[in-house]
């Protein structure tokens, strides 16, 4: 799936005009979180930037090509 295994989870989060993508790894330490509005990263510590820039470029791609899948037609 990502090229970072040890990443669980992301927790979007939209509020106050916000809409960021949380990041965590795989024993909830947070690695930090992509202001999609202005399209930044907030590493939580300089260790952490390299797996987030990649993380997040990972899932770019992925959403990218979920995005342009066809709508599926619901059946009866």
């Amino acid at each position: 799936m990502f090229a970072y295994r040890r990443v669980m989870y992301t927790h979007p989060w939209k509020r106050f005009g916000h809409d960021r993508l949380y990041v965590h790894l795989d024993d909830e330490t947070s690695i930090g979180y992509w202001d999609r509005t202005t399209d930044e990263l907030h590493p939580a510590s300089a260790k952490h930037a390299e797996t987030l820039t990649t993380f997040i470029a990972e899932w770019r791609k992925q959403d990218a090509v979920a995005s342009s899948a066809p709508p599926q037609t619901a059946t009866a």
